[in-house]
């Protein structure tokens, strides 16, 4: 899939407009850029988003909380796996490299602690740096990128900015 039909012609655009806006942003770099995805693209992923399933809610205790999460997006369904090939192209991981300008980025193929996460109402995700390196290879975690596929969300909600 090229990264020009999924991505939204505004962020292709103007990459160095959103590097600039991510290195300078305070605690720490970050960018939100509304409409990352095509239109149609977000309303695919977002259709074929994953129900809530329990079975993938478990702490680390074995209860069920309120994040269910799918770590293997591209056994979630067909526009997942197109997602995944979309993360996984080098045109993709140069455009993320030329919104941030942080060199040498690499696709974690695992995803670990990634995928497809479904929050239920009331579940946060609160900035944290316990996992700064990966489990496997040993290469040093330097950027999450999360994408929010919702059309209800709200700033009363929360969202950085």
């Amino acid at each position: 899939m090229a990264v020009e039909v999924a991505i939204n012609a505004s962020v292709i655009e103007q990459p160095p407009a959103f590097g600039a806006r991510f290195r300078s942003a305070k605690p720490f770099p970050q960018v939100v850029i509304d409409e990352f995805f095509s239109r149609p693209r977000c309303g695919r992923l977002q259709r074929d988003f994953p129900e809530f399933d329990a079975s993938r809610a478990r702490n680390k205790l074995g209860e069920i909380g309120g994040k269910a999460v799918h770590p293997d997006l591209a056994a979630v369904g067909p526009v997942y796996a197109e997602l995944d090939a979309l993360l996984r192209a080098p045109a993709f991981i140069d455009l993320v490299t030329t919104l941030t300008t942080i060199d040498g980025l690499q696709l974690d193929p695992e995803y670990v602690g990634g995928g497809a996460h479904h929050n239920m109402n009331g579940q946060d995700l609160d900035q944290h740096v316990d996992f700064n390196y990966h489990p496997h290879t040993g290469l040093h975690r330097r950027l999450n990128l999360l994408f929010y596929f919702n059309d209800e969300w709200r700033e009363e909600g929360g969202r950085m900015s």
